[in-house]
């Protein structure tokens, strides 16, 4: 596969675990009820994306092709250069709930959610820019 058609798979891979992920912060937002099913359906989703960001901030290797955890986790550790080891422990302890099967969010958990929303967004653009030729 060529460099471009290798940065357009990961794009659309990115682009489709992104969508899948806010889809999901979207459900867990609503007032209404879930079935359980739901519930668990928008966790996982979650999980596609928080996992690999998990492994990377823990040191291990990621088995994931979801996305690059590289550089969604250097986005995110820019934008919270000051406050890093915090926001870092505030990933890992989401992710433990998530993973729990845990679904009630606090107002500053969907916050962090809604930031990994947008690191993932921002490394979509990137590969986006890379695609059109204006990296």
């Amino acid at each position: 596969m060529t460099d471009f058609g290798s940065i357009a798979a990961r794009f659309d891979i990115t682009s489709f675990y992104l969508r899948e992920f806010s889809e999901a912060i979207h459900l867990l937002r609503e007032e209404r009820s879930q079935s359980k099913e739901e519930v668990k359906d928008s966790l996982n989703k979650l999980l596609r994306i928080l996992d690999p960001i998990k492994q990377n901030l823990e040191g291990e290797l990621s088995q994931s092709i979801s996305i690059d955890e590289h550089s969604v986790t250097e986005i995110l550790r820019q934008k919270h250069d000051r406050d890093w080891q915090q926001f870092k422990k505030s990933v890992l302890e989401i992710t433990l709930k998530i993973s729990e099967g845990k679904a009630n969010f606090s107002v500053s958990e969907i916050e962090i959610l809604d930031e990994i929303a947008d690191a993932v967004d921002m490394e979509c653009a990137q590969l986006f820019k890379k695609i059109s030729g204006r990296s």
